[in-house]
């Protein structure tokens, strides 16, 4: 997988077209009247809709740092999975997965991720360009064993039980209304993570798709917790 980078804006807008629509906004009819949006609507978009907590111009100006390789805290580089996602290991070593729903032509020099989500963490060893090899190549279970729970091995052993599967005897996937995951950690703690939703699959059907496709395409299957 080719390797490139973006800039990408550390603060996510929740269905920004929707809200767009919801307060009447149309960005198309904007661009009729003048061949760009002019600062002043940018500004309230912004502010009033898209609930952006820097100023404008602040914004502006920190973008302007990006662009010669000063990431802030408002801007960083993160690397291209596809046209939807991208994917960045912050100073903590979590792996954070930007995901791109819509498009809206403002005019500004940076779009705002649908949801960024954690997805996983990277020990000291961990490279960026592995972690974007087996989002690609490897099953989300076997992904969020490595990433997410830190299991250094694959799901090998998967038995039915009441409540769904039991993994390497030690996780199980509970399937009701949603997915989600139980162990214990490393610090002898119980946890409990939601995955997905069901959408009225079968048992089987969930197993099967957790074990053969990849994060991205069982977040689009499913609606994962880190978006489709």
């Amino acid at each position: 997988m080719e390797d490139k980078t973006i800039i990408v804006r550390n603060h996510a807008v929740f269905c920004a077209l929707s809200k767009l629509i919801i307060h009447n906004i149309e960005i198309e009819s904007m661009h009729l009247c003048n061949d760009n949006v002019d600062d002043s609507a940018i500004k309230c978009i912004l502010h009033d809709i898209f609930e952006e907590p820097i100023e404008y111009d602040c914004l502006l100006n920190c973008y302007s740092e990006a662009l010669y390789g000063i990431e802030n805290v408002c801007f960083s580089y993160a690397h291209i999975y596809d046209t939807k996602h991208a994917i960045r290991i912050d100073k903590d070593n979590n792996i954070l997965l930007y995901y791109y729903q819509d498009t809206i032509p403002l005019g500004i020099p940076w779009d705002y991720p649908h949801l960024i989500t954690c997805i996983g963490s990277l020990d000291d060893n961990g490279e960026i360009s592995a972690v974007l090899n087996d989002l690609k190549e490897l099953s989300t279970l076997d992904f969020l064993l490595k990433y997410y729970i830190h299991e250094n091995t694959n799901a090998l052993n998967i038995k039915p039980i009441c409540e769904g599967y039991r993994v390497n005897d030690f996780l199980s996937v509970i399937i009701d209304t949603h997915i989600s995951f139980e162990w214990t950690d490393s610090n002898h703690c119980r946890q409990k993570k939601y995955i997905a939703d069901t959408w009225w699959e079968t048992n089987d059907d969930i197993i099967s798709d957790l074990t053969s496709l990849n994060l991205i395409d069982f977040g689009k299957e499913y609606d994962g917790f880190w978006g489709k």
